[in-house]
């Protein structure tokens, strides 16, 4: 099964995208994508962060008040008025750790799945301190 193939079964949702455009996407994200490491599941790691960017540029788009931008470039809703409309997000952190660069991977279902499979490929390195 090619990516472009596995990606129109993953997210049937984006049929409306065309095929370029699509494989586009694929060939974008598999480029920060390490074969080695992935392997067999490579493929489905592509179609699964493909599915994410869709995912998220969708959100943006169809967001009219860019609630959705700023949800997405903020940490988690944590409190909310109604009268004269105040929203408060958590924090994201700005360094470059892990976490916080998962942290947009968690905001979308093909995010989720995408961390879930590199959970199972990549192990991390741990090291003894002390």
């Amino acid at each position: 099964m090619t990516q472009l193939e596995m990606f129109r079964k993953i997210a049937p949702e984006f049929q409306q995208i065309s095929d370029d455009e699509v494989q586009g996407m694929l060939d974008l994200v598999g480029d920060i994508l390490s074969k080695k490491r992935f392997g067999k599941m490579y493929d489905r790691a592509v179609a699964l962060l493909a599915a994410h960017q869709f995912t998220l540029q969708t959100l943006i788009a169809n967001d009219e008040n860019a609630g959705a931008a700023t949800s997405l470039t903020s940490g988690a809703l944590v409190s909310e008025r109604e009268g004269d409309l105040q929203r408060s997000y958590g924090g994201m952190a700005s360094s470059s750790s892990g976490d916080d660069m998962d942290s947009l991977l968690k905001k979308t279902v093909y995010g989720l799945q995408f961390l879930t499979l590199r959970s199972m490929c990549i192990v991390p390195v741990m090291t003894r301190m002390g």
